[in-house]
């Protein structure tokens, strides 16, 4: 499955035993992803969304020894882009920051995590779909929802943006 080592790349730590037991898991995986259309969006209405649907993905994946939320997101983010954001630890303390997140089972939090996302990527939409379509016209093919993903980490405060890191004196 590519997708694994694109987690990989996305510094998942994934290791071979997760991978391969997340490669077991492919059939029940490719079932409930049949369930959601590739095009889905985040930016849909909320009652067009596949919640139970997403919710059953994620409890299989959440399923799988030591695989977290962070690595559930990594993996099936390449699945649905539209849908799923990247929600590493970084994402996750912001969202928990700036809304009021139960603590809930592991599938049942990543929804909520999902729904709050949904907040900022709904209050930014209209700037994130330019974004995205002058992307589109340079090559790079990027989601509102990676988009996104990538602002609210460059200003998570946990790390120096790469464009604040040429203004630093070493």
């Amino acid at each position: 499955m590519t997708d694994l080592m694109v987690a990989r790349k996305l510094k998942s730590r994934t290791g071979c035993a997760v991978e391969e037991a997340i490669m077991h898991r492919t059939p029940e995986l490719e079932k409930a992803l049949a369930k959601i259309l590739p095009e889905s969006s985040l930016l849909s209405n909320s009652d067009e969304i596949p919640w139970h649907a997403l919710e059953e993905l994620f409890e299989i994946m959440l399923s799988i020894s030591r695989v977290g939320i962070s690595v559930a997101t990594k993996v099936l983010h390449k699945k649905r882009p539209g849908l799923i954001p990247i929600l590493d630890s970084v994402l996750q303390s912001y969202l928990r920051a700036v809304d009021s997140i139960p603590d809930l089972t592991n599938a049942k939090l990543a929804i909520e995590f999902v729904r709050s996302y949904k907040k900022d990527l709904d209050a930014n939409a209209d700037s994130l779909r330019r974004m995205r379509a002058e992307l589109k016209d340079g090559g790079l093919y990027l989601s509102e929802c990676r988009l996104l993903d990538i602002f609210l980490w460059a200003y998570s405060g946990t790390y120096i943006p790469p464009f604040r890191k040429a203004n630093l004196v070493v």
